[in-house]
């Protein structure tokens, strides 16, 4: 059975990009801890990351980032 990848996380307002994709995860833990990792690495602050749940058809269902925590 093929993994359910429900979490997508960004790194945010890096160089003046926008939103830099770092992945899509099945778990949201994994999401977040890669993308603290993606932060370190970038040399961005800590707080400068979101992590979207999205429904199988893509809408989004929420968004989690370190600036506001849970938004649904």
């Amino acid at each position: 059975m093929k993994e359910i990848k429900r979490y997508r996380a960004y790194l945010c307002h890096v160089e003046g990009s926008g939103e830099i994709e770092i992945g899509s995860f099945s778990k949201l833990s994994a999401a977040l801890a890669n993308v603290r990792v993606a932060c370190r690495d970038a040399g961005v602050s800590k707080w400068d990351w979101v992590v979207d749940k999205k429904a199988p058809d893509g809408s989004l269902i929420n968004r989690r980032s370190s600036l506001a925590g849970l938004e649904t």
